[in-house]
Parts: structure tokens; sequence; C-alpha cells
């Protein structure tokens, strides 16, 4: 498979080979800069489908990974697969079908414009249509500042809802991958008994914060923003259908006693706290990237706000480790959200508070 992983359109205009897919992520604030470099690709490849996603900052394999200083504020992943072995979906509609066909296996890659009650829904309809392992992705980054922004771009146009399909054919490409977390779920099983969209407003018939503050103590704005109370959350109604999906607390409110998180939750949904993980599991997980390593793939890593915010300034270090272990190329962006198989697990969900890791490699005969 040639691909290069590519910082500016002096790169691209020098490659040694005719892409027929670019992938592009976009750092929220450098829509035109994009929009520009989509005019001159086309002219340079008039065939080629260009599309991508906004991110809150990029990342890849160069060191310290994080284009921290918006150095590389549009990067680019320049691939050339025969056209038969893909194709790509503007999904907008939940009415919409599952691409498919009987005589084809595909796995696929998915970009979010941002999170939606929808997107679990789509999340099992390809589940069913692709299989449970089949596919991996991301929600678009955003502005930390404002929390908005998010955007998709597809051949030419931007668009705020809906989401990106990239459809591989499994019989000329391996899609391969996993995510992982810090946190080990403690303590009993609570039941959450109201809530409301992402707001839970009660856990076993009591007000929700009251619970939680009574057994972690006070919830201060600062280890919020940090991201240091993550809950485990097995849905009766989401797409997580275990009990190791984390869901990222995004504010409390004292006045109502409510917690809201940056997704749905439902009422008879099961929670538990969260602590971080030892050192060792830390150490056993980072081992685990060696297995996807394949010596001509691509792996693109969707690193969410959440991971970013615990992290902290240590994040760096943390993807050397990374970098490390895998021993292959990489590139992704800090996402709002993410898709894609836990560790031991069985199924494509989404994710809060993940690394999520896709290695895209040529099958080989």
């Amino acid at each position: 498979m040639q691909y290069t992983i590519c910082k500016d359109l002096e790169s691209i205009k020098s490659l040694d080979f005719v892409p027929t897919v670019i992938i592009g992520f976009y750092q929220v604030g450098s829509e035109v800069q994009f929009q520009e470099s989509f005019s001159h690709l086309k002219s340079l490849f008039p065939s080629c489908d260009v599309f991508g996603c906004s991110s809150q900052s990029n990342i890849d394999d160069c060191v310290p990974h994080i284009d921290k200083n918006s150095m590389v504020s549009c990067l680019y992943i320049c691939i050339n697969m025969p056209q038969i072995a893909y194709k790509i979906q503007l999904y907008t509609d939940k009415s919409q079908k599952i691409y498919s066909q009987k005589s084809k296996k595909y796995s696929a890659m998915v970009f979010s414009a941002k999170y939606h009650a929808s997107l679990e829904t789509l999340i099992i309809k390809l589940q069913e249509a692709l299989g449970e392992k089949a596919f991996f992705g991301a929600i678009s980054g955003i502005d930390l500042q404002s929390l908005e922004g998010s955007t998709l771009f597809y051949n030419g146009a931007f668009i705020d809802k809906g989401e990106l399909i990239w459809y591989i054919d499994q019989e000329y490409y391996l899609l391969e991958g996993v995510s992982i977390h810090n946190f080990d779920p403690i303590g009993y099983e609570l039941t959450i008994t109201s809530a409301k969209k992402n707001i839970i407003y009660e856990i076993d018939h009591r007000p929700a914060l009251d619970v939680l503050e009574e057994i972690i103590g006070n919830l201060s704005h600062e280890s919020i923003a940090s991201f240091d109370h993550p809950l485990f959350i097995h849905s009766v109604e989401g797409t997580n259908k275990d009990n190791k999906t984390l869901f990222s607390m995004k504010a409390i409110d004292r006045k109502r006693q409510s917690i809201h998180l940056f997704r749905n939750v439902f009422a008879e949904d099961k929670l538990k706290l969260a602590i971080p993980h030892r050192r060792e599991a830390q150490e056993r997980q980072l081992q685990g990237f060696k297995e996807y390593s394949q010596k001509d793939g691509l792996a693109f890593l969707f690193v969410c706000i959440a991971f970013m915010g615990n992290w902290g300034e240590m994040e760096p270090i943390y993807l050397m480790r990374l970098a490390k272990k895998m021993g292959m190329p990489f590139v992704g962006f800090h996402a709002l959200g993410e898709i894609g198989v836990l560790e031991n697990d069985s199924h494509s969900q989404l994710q809060n508070q993940t690394l999520t890791l896709a290695v895209l490699s040529e099958r080989k005969a």
C-alpha cells in the first residue's frame, strides 16, 4: 500500500505516486486554508476523493507528537488504493441504508460531525451490517473554548451534520484496532433512576450529585476539567453492551444536584465509579499495541479530549511510549469521542475518554 503523511501542499506536489484518497485533519479555525488546499489537490489529482474532519489539535508520529502550537493546522494522509476497493458514503439521514453487497465484506472508518442520538442508531446498523468488530472512527474535534466548530469535509463542502463512512473492501485491505482507557470500575453497581439526554438527575432514587459526593468526596471544577471522574455505565438502550465503557463528566449543577455527561444516558442504566489504572496495567496496555503493528501499515490514532485533559502535560510522554511500542507511522487528532473495540471486547462501539487505534494494511496474497 502506497501512502504518505504530508504536512503541507509542497510535500503533496512531490509525491511519487497518484493518490486516490486524501484524508485531511484540519484544526478548528483552519477551514479556509483547508478549502484552498482542496482546490490545489483537485487540480493535481482530479479523480481523487478528498474528505476529512475538524480537529482540536493534530497528532502524528514525530516527537512531541501533538501539534500544540498549531504549526501543522492541516494534516494530509495521501493513499493510493484501487477505487474498486473502497466507497465513501455521506450519511445524513437515519433512514439511509448502510452500503453493502452480498459478494463483498467491508470494514469501515466512520467520522461524525458531532455527537447526537442518531449516531448510536448508526453504530447499531453498522454492527449488524458489517460485523461487530469491523469499524472504527471518531467524532470531529472542537474548539475547547467555545465547545463548537466541529465539521466534516467531503469533496469541496464543509458539513456540520451527519457522518462520513469510508467503506473498505476486506478482500484488499485489513482494518484492525483497539480502544484503551486508564480506569478500572470500583464499588457496587448503582442504578440511574432519573435522566434526560446527557443529564443524570437521580441515582438510586436520590439526587445524583449527593450520591456521588457521599462516596468520593467533593467534586471540584478543577477535577472535572481534568476528567478525573469518568463513570462506567452499562446502558439499557445505547450501544455500550458491557460495563467497561467510560462516560466522561462534562459539568455538575449544584442547584439541581445533577451530573452532566458528554453523551446520553437512560433511566435504568447501571453505573460504577472509576479509579485510575495502576502503572502495571498501563504497561500491559502499551505492550498490547505491538500486536497491531504492520510493517507497511498505516495507523490512525484518535485521542479523546478527555484523555488529553486527564493526562495533561504528560500526554506527549505517554504518546512517546506508545510510539516506541507500535514501531509504525501513525496520524490522528484529538476528538470529541471515539468509535472502537475495547480491549478484550467483541464489538465496535462509541467511547469516551479513550485512545483508539485503527491500523489499515494491505491484505497479503
